[in-house]
């Protein structure tokens, strides 16, 4: 099943956004092959554990998150849940 994980850094330390894609692109962070990012604050992944591993990260990072399952579909730019 397809996820996205969704975050807002605005009331995170003002270095969070940096940490995060250092950490992201590390060794420490998931696989590069099992993510792709859709958008500044949108990663898309097949994976739950990957989705996971994320959104706890984001969270150390002081950042808001959400996951949102589903299937997905690109409109006019949009993400939409369908």
């Amino acid at each position: 099943m397809p996820y996205l994980v969704i975050w807002d850094f605005k009331h995170a330390n003002p270095q969070a956004r940096v940490k995060f894609w250092r950490w992201m692109r590390s060794k420490k962070g998931p696989n590069p092959a099992e993510w792709e990012a859709l958008f500044n604050s949108v990663i898309y992944t097949d994976r739950a554990e990957v989705a996971n591993q994320i959104a706890k990260q984001l969270k150390n990072l002081e950042a808001k998150v959400g996951v949102v399952e589903g299937v997905f579909k690109d409109i006019s730019g949009k993400i939409e849940n369908i």
